[in-house]
């Protein structure tokens, strides 16, 4: 138990350390903030997930005597994948802002013979961007209903 614990601390600690610094970089940055913009709140979610882990696995192990209430595990459990499931949406949304991000930068600098955004990509995009809101939002709820 307690190597998880302290495996939960050091990725919680490196999340606070990661989101303390996209902050600074967010504000520094200068006309290419969209992926530090979507990748902060995937920081925080990831921080706060990791957290809820935390507080889950010592409530999984109190002692066979303690009463936890009937509801706790499952709501940290939910909470828990609720977190992650919307940092993975934001993280995929850092991706694609990246991506099109250097299609701009590309196209700007060949002026206009190649880069550019392709609509096929972005419907793909949307749809899976769609898809992993909806299945991240619920999918908790039927994992635990």
């Amino acid at each position: 138990m307690q190597a998880i614990l302290v495996l939960f601390g050091v990725f919680t600690f490196l999340f606070l350390l990661l989101t303390g610094w996209c902050f600074v970089t967010l504000i520094l940055a200068r006309g290419h903030r969209a992926p530090y913009a979507l990748l902060l709140p995937a920081l925080i979610l990831s921080t706060l997930a990791n957290a809820n882990n935390i507080a889950l696995e010592v409530f999984l192990n109190m002692p066979y005597w303690y009463n936890l209430p009937t509801q706790l595990q499952p709501a940290l459990e939910a909470i828990g994948l609720f977190f992650t499931n919307w940092a993975i949406l934001l993280l995929f949304l850092s991706i694609i802002a990246v991506l099109r991000n250097r299609e701009t930068a590309l196209h700007t600098t060949t002026e206009g013979k190649a880069g550019g955004y392709k609509l096929i990509f972005t419907v793909v995009y949307a749809v899976l961007a769609l898809t992993l809101f909806v299945l991240g939002t619920a999918g908790t709820s039927i994992v635990h209903p």
